[in-house]
């Protein structure tokens, strides 16, 4: 297989036509609707939080996840 060049890719192109480059457009449009869609209904399912109980929330989940990290350490330091 040979290098392709410039001239030989934009003569693909117009023999292809633009209709690949369409249905890419329109691909890339839903997908990005379907992202905003499920960021939209994430932000409805989480309910408003004063600053204060999201701090205790984060503090609850940092705690658990210490606590994760240490049990798998202790698990992993007895091989010594």
């Amino acid at each position: 297989m040979g290098v392709r060049y410039p001239q030989e890719r934009r003569g693909n192109e117009r023999a292809v036509g633009e209709q690949p480059f369409k249905d890419a457009k329109e691909s890339m449009a839903e997908s990005e609707a379907e992202i905003q869609d499920n960021a939209n209904q994430h932000a409805e399912d989480v309910p408003d939080l004063t600053e204060e109980e999201q701090t205790a929330l984060q503090e609850q989940a940092a705690e658990e996840r210490f606590a994760e990290i240490v049990d798998d350490e202790e698990d992993g330091n007895d091989e010594d």
